[in-house]
């Protein structure tokens, strides 16, 4: 069953069929200005990013840039930590919406593979994350923000294996295995210049690595 869930995961990754992130208001000129940011830390990389980039990108003058955002710093922070708070915020809600009563373990497995799939279908996402993990080694407030990131898909999965009967120390094991090869695929898929794709056995490995026991 799990292999078919994830063979149906690939497939759907593929084609891009996620629904687009809720919780912060998109298009007021804050978050007009935080959207455009995360696309330039995506094309641009997060130390060549400006204000007067970002003001263009979002179509607003730099004095409305600073009005929001005094300088490029507080802009940088505020834009990953909404990307991160945005991630968490999903993932959470993918375990709190599970109910066993309506749904079976079966679909909250299919719904963990979906959500670990997110990142590479939503432009920019997986640069943008990326780059939070790297300036996580020099600024300790992203770090505990990539901390808390890695922590809610670990919950999402180890929720999954103890729906489906797995022991939760070992499903804490599988889910620090998945997560990091997850993390691989997307370094692989940034360097080869396709970090919206998925290789054809994404979904076999990733099986591989929840179902089987670890040491």
């Amino acid at each position: 069953m799990i292999a078919i869930l994830c063979s149906d995961y690939i497939n759907t990754t593929s084609r891009g069929e996620f629904p687009m992130t809720a919780g912060h208001v998109r298009g007021s000129g804050r978050g007009r200005l935080l959207d455009a940011a995360i696309e330039l830390i995506a094309t641009k990389g997060l130390h060549a990013l400006t204000l007067r980039d970002v003001a263009k990108t979002a179509g607003m003058s730099l004095g409305s840039t600073t009005y929001h955002f005094a300088d490029r710093t507080l802009l940088i922070g505020a834009a990953v930590q909404r990307y991160a708070e945005d991630e968490i915020s999903r993932v959470d809600a993918a375990v709190e919406a599970w109910d066993p009563e309506s749904g079976t373990a079966e679909d909250l497995v299919a719904a963990m593979f979906v959500e670990l799939g997110h990142s590479f279908t939503q432009p920019g996402s997986v640069i943008a994350q990326m780059e939070m993990y790297l300036e996580s080694s020099r600024n300790p407030e992203l770090s505990e923000l990539s901390k808390r990131l890695i922590a809610a898909f670990e919950k999402l999965i180890v929720k999954a294996l103890t729906e489906m009967g797995v022991a939760e120390d070992q499903a804490a094991k599988r889910a620090a295995r998945v997560i990091i090869y997850a993390d691989g695929l997307a370094i692989q898929s940034a360097a080869r210049g396709t970090p919206n794709e998925l290789p054809e056995d994404a979904a076999a490995a990733m099986f591989t690595l929840a179902s089987t026991e670890a040491p």
